[in-house]
């Protein structure tokens, strides 16, 4: 059986643990890339990363397992998570479903 994974610092990672996710609390990049090739090896479907951790993950954008998914940080200036997330959103769907348009990106839909 898959099991899934959060990733990242106490904040944005903790509360996964509330849906039965595994919760790995890391605090560099380096720790990071270690922990997600430890995982990817370890029968992990899906790996929530919190964006300030995201580093080098290009090995696994193409592959169907696992599925490494950015997460925002709330506040963040440069938000590469929501940029990922719209990416993937719009190649599952083939349509952008969460935001809505260029100038909107990063602010959630709710209409």
């Amino acid at each position: 059986m898959y099991k899934v994974a959060a990733l990242g610092d106490f904040e944005s990672t903790a509360y996964f643990g509330c849906i039965g996710a595994e919760t790995f609390f890391v605090k560099s990049k380096a720790e990071a890339e270690e922990t997600i090739k430890r995982l990817a090896a370890g029968g992990y479907a899906v790996i929530f990363v919190s964006e300030r951790y995201l580093g080098d993950f290009a090995q696994y954008e193409n592959s169907m397992l696992p599925a490494v998914i950015p997460l925002p940080c709330i506040g963040s200036e440069a938000s590469v998570g929501v940029g990922l997330l719209k990416k993937y959103v719009k190649r599952a769907v083939g349509s952008d479903i969460i935001f809505k348009d260029e100038e909107g990106a990063g602010q959630w839909q709710t209409e």
